[in-house]
């Protein structure tokens, strides 16, 4: 390996260590001293996601083999599901004996 070779290695390793310094240094800075609401939404900036305000429209819904179209029907399964996830989640929680 010639001289040149060596010194472009040692710097491109240097590059690379100060890279490395920098950017742990910068989600430092990032996650330092903020609230949840921010937390969450720097969280959501490095994965990539967008925030998405829009409201989805939903137009059908199956329940039991029925399609429900009917807002208010829609609203109400919907309303149900949430409400009862908890107690039909802690119904399958073996107990201890």
């Amino acid at each position: 390996m010639s001289m040149l070779e060596r010194i472009i290695k040692k710097y491109a390793n240097l590059v690379k260590s100060q890279k490395r310094i920098l950017i742990k240094r910068y989600y430092s800075n990032l996650f330092q001293d903020c609230g949840s609401k921010d937390l969450w939404c720097n969280i959501n900036s490095v994965l990539g996601k967008k925030s998405s305000k829009e409201n989805i429209e939903i137009n059908s819904i199956v329940l039991n083999g029925t399609l429900l179209t009917v807002n208010r029907d829609i609203s109400n399964t919907l309303n149900s599901y949430f409400v009862n996830v908890a107690v039909n989640l802690a119904k399958n929680i073996p107990q201890p004996s």
